[in-house]
C-alpha cells in the first residue's frame, strides 16, 4: 500500500468515526429534546402526589435506579422528611439511610452528586447512590435520592448534564405547585373569611359587572348568585338600590370614599330597615383600579346598641352624680339629727319622735346610697378585690351574732365543721355579703325564729349556707331576685323594707371570688342561701 491510498484509508476511518459521532449526538439532541418535553408536562399537575410519581417516572427513562425517595424540607427548619419512595421493600428501608452531610452539601451546592454505597446490606441492590437537589429560585425545595445498580464511574457526562437540567425544571415546577397551592388555600380562605362576615358584600367590575359577592348579598338583594355573576348591576339589583350604587361609584372613581352612606331599604312588604353602604376602590399592585367594593350592612340594629350604650353610660354618670351630691346634704342632716338627740332631755315628746324619724330615714338613705354606688362600682369593675387566706368561720360567727343578737325575736344556730379549709377572699367584701345574705334572713322572717348558718366543705368548695323561717320566695320569682331594685310581691305586701339590690350585689360578689350563689326557697315555709367558696387548704397556702 501506498503512502496515498494510507492517507485515504485513514480519511475514510476518521470520516466513519465523526458519521458515528455525529449519530451519536444526534441521538442525544433528540433524547434531551423528548426529555425536555416530558420535563414541559410537569406544569399541567395540580396535587403534589401526581407530580412526585410524573418525577420517578421521567427519572425512570433517564438512569436505572433500584430505589428512589423524595425529601421535601420540613417547614421552619434545615432538616428533610420522606415524602414518597418507589421500590423500597420494608425490609430494606432502615438500610437505606443518608449522610445528613453529604445531602446539605449537594443541596447547598445545587449540584447533583453520585456517591459509592458502602453498607453490605444494600450492596447487593445498589452500588452507588445519586443525589439530585431540588432548590427553587425563592427556597430549597427537597432533594431526590436513586440507588443505582451501576458503579458510580460508569454515569456518564450526558447522563449527568440531564440530571442537572432535571433539577432545576422540576425545582421549578416544585415550587411552582407549592406556590399554586397556597394561594387555592389562601383563596378557600378569603372565600370562607367573606361568607362569614355578617353584611353583604357585592364586587362591581369597572364594566358594572358583578364580579364576587357573598350569600348575604343574595338574601338582601333577592337574586341568585349563580345567575348575577358577570350581568351588570343594573340588570340585578332593585333600581333604588342600583341608583344608590351609581352615584357611589362616580364618587368612589372620583378618589372619594362614601362611608355610611344610608338609604331607606325595603326587604319585602313587610320588613323595612335603614342600609348603610360603604364603597371603596379595587386597585391592582400598581394602583391601576380594577373595580369597586360594597359593604351593605343593617344599620338599625348598630343604632339600637349604640342608643342602649348612651343608656348605660348616662345611668352610671347618673348614679354617681346623685349620689355624691346626695352625701353631703345627708351627712348635714344625720348630723343635725345626732346633735338634737344628744340633747334629746330637752325636747318635747313630739320632737324627739321627729328627730327619730329623721334620724331613722337618714340611716336608711345612708345605706340606700352605699349599696348604690357598690353596685354601680361592681358593675363597672371599677372595684378592686384584695385578696388573703382567710378563715371563713371567724368572719360567719362575728357577723351572725351581731346581726341575729340585734333581733330580740330571732335565735342563731350556728352549724360549723371543724378543721375547715381557708378561702382566698377579700375579707371586706365577705362581710358585706354574710351581712346581706343573714340581714336578709332576720328581715324576711318578721316573725321570728330560728336562723341557721351552716359551714362545711362541698368538694373543692366551702359552703356557707343561711336558713330562715320566714316569708320564702315564690317559685316565679326566684329566677328575678338577682335584678337590681326587684322585690317581691310577697315582700311589698307585708311591708318589709329593702332597695332590692342586696341580692344584686351578692351575686356580684360571689363572681368576683369565682363561686356560686344556690337558693332553695318556699313560700311562707322559709329560704336558704348557700354561699360556695373555691378553697385551698392550709398546707398548700404558701405554693
Amino acid at each position: 500500500m501506498n503512502s496515498t491510498q494510507g492517507y485515504l484509508l485513514d480519511i475514510q476511518e476518521k470520516f466513519e468515526h465523526l458519521k458515528v459521532e455525529q449519530t451519536r449526538i444526534f441521538e442525544m439532541f433528540e433524547e434531551l429534546a423528548s426529555f425536555q418535553i416530558r420535563l414541559a408536562e410537569f406544569s399541567g399537575l395540580s396535587n403534589h402526589e401526581d407530580l412526585y410519581m410524573k418525577l420517578l417516572d421521567v427519572l425512570s427513562s433517564t438512569v436505572e435506579f433500584s430505589f428512589a425517595q423524595i425529601l421535601r424540607r420540613s417547614e421552619g427548619t434545615d432538616g428533610f422528611e420522606l415524602v414518597h419512595e418507589k421500590g423500597v421493600p420494608g425490609a430494606m428501608r432502615e438500610l437505606l439511610t443518608l449522610d445528613e452531610n453529604l445531602l446539605q452539601w449537594a443541596v447547598a451546592n445545587e449540584q447533583v452528586s453520585i456517591y459509592p454505597v458502602e453498607d453490605e446490606g444494600v450492596l447487593t441492590c445498589a452500588q452507588s447512590m445519586i443525589v439530585i437537589p431540588l432548590v427553587g429560585r425563592r427556597e430549597v425545595v427537597g432533594a431526590t435520592v436513586l440507588w443505582t445498580p451501576f458503579p458510580s464511574e460508569e454515569l456518564n457526562q450526558h447522563v449527568f448534564q440531564m440530571l442537572s437540567i432535571f433539577s432545576k425544571e422540576v425545582s421549578g415546577s416544585m415550587e411552582n405547585l407549592d406556590l399554586y397551592l397556597r394561594t387555592q388555600s389562601l383563596t378557600y380562605l378569603l372565600d370562607n373569611t367573606i361568607e362569614s362576615v355578617p353584611h353583604a358584600i357585592i364586587v362591581f367590575g369597572l364594566n358594572d359587572r358583578i364580579i364576587a359577592c357573598n350569600k348575604n348579598a343574595e338574601f338582601l338583594f333577592g337574586f341568585k348568585r349563580f345567575f348575577a355573576l358577570e350581568e351588570r348591576y343594573q340588570d340585578v339589583l332593585p333600581k333604588d338600590v342600583s341608583h344608590t350604587f351609581s352615584a357611589l361609584i362616580l364618587s368612589t372613581l372620583e378618589g372619594r370614599c362614601e362611608i355610611d352612606q344610608e338609604m331607606d331599604y325595603a326587604i319585602d312588604a313587610r320588613t323595612r330597615l335603614t342600609l348603610g353602604i360603604s364603597s371603596s376602590l379595587l386597585s391592582d399592585k400598581h394602583g391601576t383600579p380594577q373595580g369597586v367594593l360594597f359593604i351593605c350592612r343593617d344599620m338599625s340594629l348598630s343604632r339600637e346598641v349604640e342608643k342602649l350604650r348612651d343608656l348605660d353610660s348616662m345611668k352610671t354618670e347618673f348614679i354617681h352624680t346623685v349620689s355624691h351630691e346626695l352625701k353631703t346634704p345627708l351627712t348635714a342632716i344625720m348630723s343635725g339629727t345626732d346633735i338634737l338627740l344628744n340633747d334629746k332631755e330637752n325636747l318635747s315628746p313630739d320632737h324627739k319622735e321627729i328627730v327619730g324619724i329623721i334620724d331613722d330615714a337618714s340611716h336608711r338613705l345612708q345605706a340606700l346610697l352605699t349599696d348604690i354606688l357598690d353596685m354601680s362600682r361592681l358593675e363597672d369593675g371599677s372595684i378592686e378585690v384584695e385578696r388573703e387566706w382567710r378563715s371563713v368561720e371567724d368572719l360567719v360567727t362575728s357577723e351572725a351574732n351581731m346581726l341575729v343578737n340585734a333581733s330580740p325575736t330571732h335565735t342563731l344556730k350556728l352549724e360549723v365543721d371543724e378543721d375547715l379549709p381557708k378561702v382566698f377572699v377579700d375579707a371586706p367584701k365577705i362581710r358585706q355579703l354574710l351581712e346581706n345574705i343573714i340581714g336578709n334572713a332576720v328581715k324576711y322572717s318578721p316573725k321570728g325564729g330560728t336562723i341557721t348558718v351552716a359551714v362545711q366543705p362541698d368538694d373543692d368548695h366551702l359552703a356557707v349556707s343561711v336558713t330562715d323561717q320566714g316569708v320564702g320566695i315564690p317559685e316565679a320569682d326566684i329566677d328575678l331576685i338577682w335584678d337590681k331594685f326587684y322585690r317581691t310581691e310577697l315582700a311589698t305586701n307585708q311591708q318589709i323594707e329593702g332597695t332590692g339590690l342586696g341580692l344584686s350585689i351578692v351575686k356580684h360578689i360571689v363572681d368576683l371570688h369565682d363561686g356560686e350563689v344556690r337558693i332553695a326557697s318556699q313560700e311562707n315555709a322559709g329560704s336558704t342561701f348557700t354561699i360556695r367558696l373555691p378553697v385551698k387548704r392550709s398546707s398548700q397556702e404558701e405554693t
